[in-house]
């Protein structure tokens, strides 16, 4: 698996905080990442206060428990109390019926206020 956006070119800290500094004077406050992409904490640490951090998950690759762990993960490593929207990486699996109760979880860590939103990442 190759690396995608943030991690492919490798940024350091100084340029991150220039693109983030940037990122403010043009109004862009929704930061986009993945779980995959494993972001060093001290990158999420910068963006958390300005920003709204959305993330995909890819559901195939997954059991329930791994998906609760993995969000909690996530949650907690970036020291967030929400993750702002979560996308299904793998949309084109929305119906198929193994895949039922795992889209049931996600709307339930949405009740619990884990997730704002839920939506779908097209390839």
């Amino acid at each position: 698996m190759g690396n995608y956006g943030f991690l492919k070119n490798s940024m350091d800290l100084s340029n991150f905080k220039k693109v983030i500094a940037r990122s403010k004077e043009l109004g862009i406050y929704k930061i986009d990442t993945a779980f995959k992409y494993n972001l060093n904490e001290v990158f999420l640490d910068l963006i958390k206060e300005n920003f709204k951090i959305y993330t995909k998950i890819q559901l195939n690759k997954m059991s329930i428990k791994e998906i609760k762990t993995t969000v909690d993960k996530f949650i907690f490593n970036s020291n967030l109390d929400k993750i702002e929207g979560l996308y299904i990486h793998d949309p084109e699996n929305l119906n198929k019926k193994e895949y039922i109760d795992k889209y049931f979880y996600l709307f339930d860590l949405k009740e619990k206020g884990k997730i704002n939103k839920i939506g779908i990442s097209l390839n």
